[in-house]
């Protein structure tokens, strides 16, 4: 039915949107495509069953080892991109893209060995918590489970908080400057290093969480669980257009319907739907290569 494809549409826009968000933040900036970002959304995900089975251990309830899931993946990957803003992107800031592109391919290819080699059972996929133990209720003909609840819920609240933190603290402020105009920034006295640190920081947290929205709504994660991911969060960017905050949530939650649309009513849908998406995405740059919500001077945060 159509209102358990758009319950299924958010919960997968939401995933993308956060992928989405970092890809964007980093172009703004930068003028850069980190194509790590997909690694850094993978380990969070990691980082939050690491964070969960440790909370159990403890004998905390299901409610708080859920909150420890999610405070482990969102300050492991703020961490993790931090770090690596820190070690392969600032010493290359000055650098031609193309070095930083194959450099950001590099970076997803260590920090994918690193959870194979160094996570327990690392090289089989990763059963995936569920504190909610598959509770679910029915509404307006969908099904609609506790999790796909806390799944839309959480993502909405991490969007608000996202609009809040580029329109309404100093942080923002210093992210619009610097994708307005960089060098302008720095002469105004925008530390320029440290802000873009922090916004690697902001846009690695919430891949983390997308990385546990993905766990949450298919039960497992996997080490090889990046790259596609990675590649549909820069496909939405795009869509909604490079440097724009909006334009990439507005972009994920787009592919999101077009892709449940194509699995659910075409024959054999769920087959080809990656062949839409960049079908899609190909069109895209073909007749709007800014994005729907880019523009063609300078896009904005």
């Amino acid at each position: 039915m159509l209102s358990q494809q758009l319950v299924n549409a958010l919960v997968l826009g939401s995933e993308y949107a956060l992928i989405a968000v970092g890809f964007t933040l980093y172009f703004g900036m930068l003028n850069l495509i980190n194509l790590a970002h997909g690694a850094v959304y993978m380990a969070g995900a990691f980082a939050a069953v690491a964070a969960y089975r440790a909370a159990i251990g403890e004998g905390l309830s299901s409610g708080l080892a859920l909150v420890a899931m999610s405070m482990g993946g969102l300050l492991f990957a703020s961490a993790l991109g931090m770090l690596v803003e820190r070690v392969a992107v600032r010493p290359l800031r000055q650098a031609p893209p193309l070095v930083f592109l194959i450099t950001s391919i590099a970076v997803y290819l260590v920090l994918e060995q690193c959870v194979l080699v160094f996570f327990p059972n690392g090289a089989n996929p990763q059963v995936f918590p569920d504190p909610f133990a598959l509770r679910s209720f029915s509404f307006a003909g969908a099904v609609i489970g506790e999790v796909q609840i806390f799944v839309i819920v959480l993502a909405l609240v991490l969007i608000a908080g996202l609009h809040f933190i580029i329109n309404g603290t100093r942080l923002g402020r210093q992210i619009r400057a610097i994708t307005a105009d960089p060098i302008g920034a720095r002469m105004m006295g925008v530390n320029v290093d440290r802000t873009v640190g922090f916004a690697f920081a902001l846009g690695s947290g919430l891949a983390g969480i997308g990385g546990i929205v993905e766990g949450l709504n298919f039960g497992s994660v996997s080490f090889t669980m990046g790259f596609i991911a990675g590649l549909k969060g820069f496909t939405a960017a795009v869509i909604g257009g490079l440097g724009n905050v909006y334009g990439a949530l507005a972009g994920g939650f787009l592919l999101a319907i077009i892709e449940v649309l194509v699995s659910g009513y075409l024959p054999q849908g769920a087959a080809y739907k990656n062949v839409v998406t960049f079908a899609l995405l190909i069109l895209c740059l073909q007749l709007r290569p800014d994005g729907l919500l880019g523009t063609k001077k300078s896009s904005r945060v």
